[in-house]
């Protein structure tokens, strides 16, 4: 019987406590990328401003309208 390899998630936390650092930049671009290569993507914003949740709502809200 053939066994089957177990993938293991890979964890990339971007922190940095001061702002303007590029953190929301950067995480959205990388995703993006991996996702692009057909990789699983999942974001979780937990800054208290929420902007990379907003980036990415105002994405999908501009792609609505062209649907």
């Amino acid at each position: 019987m053939k066994e089957t390899a177990k993938k293991q998630a890979v964890v990339v936390p971007f922190i940095n406590h001061k702002g303007g650092t590029g953190k929301t930049t950067t995480v959205s671009n990388l995703s993006s990328m991996l996702a692009a290569k057909g990789k699983k993507v999942l974001l979780i914003d937990l800054d208290a401003q929420a902007n990379l949740t907003s980036y990415l709502l105002g994405y999908v809200m501009s792609w609505r309208g062209r649907i």
